[in-house]
């Protein structure tokens, strides 16, 4: 005897099952990408950021000195230092230093920033951080009015990057 059935027109619950599961598989894989390249834009934005950052420091800092009235320490003929201290064009007391630090969430790791402090401030005498993350900073007295400046800072790709200028203070009155 034969049994009079009607054709299959659907699927079974097991195969149901199985093609969500492939489905949600996939999707999973598309969402894990589509999140880490957005976490990976994301950090390669911050790090453009500092490096853009340190480059508008260096270009503050150089206009800073370059307009000064007097520079000070280091002192001519000395080894390069990593710091600065002036007096700009407003006669203040200006010093620029390389500072170390460690953040929280790295205690093992050991950063360095740029610091800036007026000692003429009104507010009083409050150090300024100008670039959070360089690499080295170092002052070399050439003359009276002369001194050079290398800043080394890391791109957005981890590449050290290094700006030099030879800067001679216009407006220098006193000689060392």
């Amino acid at each position: 005897m034969r049994r009079n059935r009607t054709p299959r027109k659907g699927f079974t619950v097991v195969e149901l099952a199985v093609g969500l599961g492939i489905f949600l598989l996939v999707l999973a894989g598309f969402a894990a990408l589509y999140y880490g390249q957005g976490r990976q834009a994301e950090r390669l934005g911050q790090k453009a950021d500092l490096a853009d950052q340190a480059r508008g420091a260096w270009f503050r800092m150089t206009e800073e000195i370059r307009t000064g009235i007097d520079l000070m320490h280091p002192i001519v003929g000395s080894s390069p230092a990593p710091y600065l201290l002036f007096t700009n064009d407003k006669y203040e007391l200006v010093a620029y230093w390389v500072e170390k630090f460690k953040l929280p969430e790295r205690p093992n790791q050991e950063f360095r920033r740029l610091m800036r402090l007026n000692f003429n401030d009104k507010a009083g005498r409050k150090s300024e951080t100008v670039a959070p993350f360089v690499e080295k900073v170092q002052f070399v007295r050439k003359g009276p009015q002369s001194v050079d400046l290398e800043f080394t800072f890391k791109d957005a790709d981890g590449n050290n990057l290094v700006l030099t200028s030879g800067i001679t203070v216009r407006n220098a009155v006193a000689v060392n």
